[in-house]
């Protein structure tokens, strides 16, 4: 709890930023129809509803609805700053509840929102010199020689982890089961659920351990269709869809709005088939996040979570040192 006053101080500075840019602060309702859909992202179930895994249901809920109704005169975006639960394992920098400052801004792409995140940083103690900007396959092909195409499969993410097993050392264990799961994926949910697997050893066995040193503060874009999320897909096939890092951890993501229902209820359906996969429960579907999209075209949105930030800065160790327990 060392850090209570500092956090309190960073929320003050960011209802100013967020006030001073004509971007309008909404509050959260911590009690959802949904949680996330992605397949990684475990929710609190409550009754007949979901403690909110973050605010973006709500404020994509909220935002569609003023813009719809002709409401959002002279507001540039909307914003929240609150709890978030997820029920995942804890560690040094996870809780299953932690605070959650997101964002979403009209005319603005997701690039252009790294701007905000310099902001944020500044008002939390950190001035922003540089922060450049990697591509994912760009990077992975610095790293291993590989280049690595949209339509990339399972396959492809295990050959390019074994080619950096033989660079750099063994880092990653396949068993041989394992393996052959891969050769006979086939396509579908079966390989997405893979590809998301080889994705996050790729992230977090090599790549980020080798970014990291020569730049404490970076962001990669340009991801994989699979890890879109709700984001939409650019013109060569990867996701507008952006990670910031700093000091070795991540600190916020962000996209270009999705504004197409139909395409993000196929997504969650498939996301929902993962899920299954993978032994858990379906999450059940908000349709009105997918409605409302049809209002977000030009928007983007970034999320943040707050205490990380703020680890990131003091370079403190524990997320439990920002609360009470």
């Amino acid at each position: 709890m060392k850090y209570l006053l500092e956090k309190s101080q960073a929320v003050r500075g960011i209802y100013r930023f967020f006030e001073s840019r004509g971007v309008l602060y909404l509050q959260n309702e911590i009690l959802q129809k949904a949680g996330a859909m992605e397949p990684y992202l475990d929710a609190f179930s409550i009754g007949d509803g979901y403690l909110s895994t973050s605010p973006e249901f709500f404020l994509k809920k909220t935002w569609g609805y003023l813009l719809e109704n002709a409401l959002d005169s002279g507001i540039q975006g909307v914003y929240t700053i609150s709890s978030s639960f997820r029920d995942e394992e804890i560690s040094a920098d996870h809780r299953k509840e932690f605070t959650m400052v997101e964002w979403y801004r009209r005319t603005h792409s997701y690039l252009e929102l790294v701007e905000d995140i310099r902001g944020i940083l500044e008002v939390c103690g950190s001035p922003v010199l540089h922060l450049p900007v990697l591509s994912f396959p760009e990077e992975v092909k610095k790293i291993s020689g590989n280049i690595l195409t949209p339509e990339h499969g399972a396959g492809d993410l295990m050959q390019i982890l074994d080619t950096l097993n033989q660079k750099y050392g063994e880092k990653v264990y396949f068993s041989d089961p394992f393996r052959k799961e891969i050769r006979l994926a086939g396509g579908g949910e079966k390989e997405m659920a893979l590809k998301v697997q080889l994705f996050s050893l790729l992230m977090d066995s090599f790549l980020l351990p080798m970014l990291a040193p020569e730049n404490p503060l970076f962001c990669i874009n340009s991801f994989p269709s699979y890890t879109a999320g709700m984001a939409k897909i650019g013109g060569e096939g990867w996701a507008n869809r952006l990670e910031v890092f700093l000091n070795g951890l991540e600190i916020a993501n962000g996209y270009d709005e999705l504004d197409k229902p139909e395409e993000i209820l196929n997504r969650w359906a498939a996301y929902n088939k993962v899920r299954s996969l993978g032994g858990k429960e379906p999450h059940p579907v908000d349709k009105k996040v997918a409605d409302y999209s049809v209002h977000l075209n030009g928007v983007s949105g970034m999320a943040i979570g707050l205490e990380r930030i703020l680890m990131a800065i003091q370079r403190e160790k524990k997320i439990d040192s920002y609360f009470l327990d």
